[in-house]
């Protein structure tokens, strides 16, 4: 059992395999000894993404971003070292030491956080593409030639005035307070 330690992090790598992780989000190919594919992190043509199974790392010649599979995991799943280190430890079946109740609240907070900005960008997601009131989003990506696959791969989306977002968690049944605690409502209930 290991906390957050060095020790953790090289189990942990030890037992994973970079390529079965990036193959779940990355169409790989194999050339020789290495693996190439496109880069989930920005939008290409070509197969900039290099994978070397034998370093256990990757590199991305087109955006220049590279790491091991711990960065990877941060990147894809939008977590920090801490969070990576325990979805790759799940997976690998090495057990991390035990939080403190302290550290628990903390990490149950910044859940109930991250589900709450999730559930944000897929609703302004969905009045940018969906809603009548999204015509100002949809008229200012056209203007700037954001293509509507882009704008998707970058989850991007439009929040007008008024308590529309409110109304939804309210719908969702889901808390205002943290929804508030996320930064995403007023005290008065209003939207940002």
């Amino acid at each position: 059992m290991h906390a957050a330690s060095d020790d953790a992090f090289a189990e942990v790598k030890a037992k994973v395999d970079l390529v079965k992780v990036v193959s779940e989000h990355v169409r790989l190919t194999k050339r020789n000894k290495d693996y190439w594919g496109l880069c989930p992190f920005h939008q290409e043509d070509s197969p900039s993404f290099h994978v070397n199974p034998q370093r256990q790392s990757w590199y991305c010649f087109g955006c220049e971003r590279k790491g091991d599979v711990f960065t990877f995991v941060e990147l894809i799943e939008k977590t920090d070292k801490r969070g990576a280190l325990q979805l790759l430890a799940e997976r690998a079946g090495v057990e991390l030491k035990k939080l403190s109740p302290d550290q628990k609240e903390r990490a149950d907070d910044r859940r109930r956080i991250l589900a709450m900005l999730k559930l944000a960008a897929q609703y302004y997601e969905y009045v940018l593409w969906k809603s009548p009131a999204g015509e100002p989003g949809r008229r200012l990506l056209e203007s700037r030639r954001v293509s509507e696959e882009t704008a998707a791969r970058f989850q991007l989306g439009y929040a007008p005035a008024g308590r529309g977002f409110a109304e939804y968690m309210r719908a969702k049944k889901r808390s205002l307070v943290d929804a508030q605690a996320a930064g995403l409502l007023r005290r008065d209930g209003a939207d940002f």
